[in-house]
């Protein structure tokens, strides 16, 4: 993807679920390569927690991206809200077995 299409970012995250469901090895990748210094990395977290449904598998792709994300600055309170959403549901959807050191004692 590149990096000065700030839209590319935030329609890969918002459908992510789409982008996997066509081609899972590229999307898979396409995730890996995103890092927190990237300057669109807020545009695809932002993205992706407006999608809709979490996905276990999805879920589980985007963990480093959500640990990150919890100690970030969203210029948009509403986001730092959806991320704890996304946690606290897959929490109780059973997404995260071992409590005491993931994600949910964070948030």
């Amino acid at each position: 993807m590149d990096s000065c299409v700030l839209d590319a970012y935030i329609l890969f995250g918002l459908y992510l679920p789409q982008f996997i469901y066509l081609d899972k090895q590229w999307s898979t990748d396409t995730v890996n390569i995103i890092t927190y210094d990237n300057e669109n990395w807020e545009g695809f977290m932002v993205g992706y927690v407006f999608s809709g449904k979490i996905y276990k598998d999805i879920y589980m792709l985007m963990k480093n991206h959500y640990k990150h994300s919890i100690n970030h600055t969203f210029n948009r309170a509403e986001v730092i809200e959806r991320i704890a959403h996304h946690i606290a549901v897959s929490y109780l959807n059973g997404f995260e077995e071992k409590i005491e050191n993931e994600l949910f004692n964070r948030v």
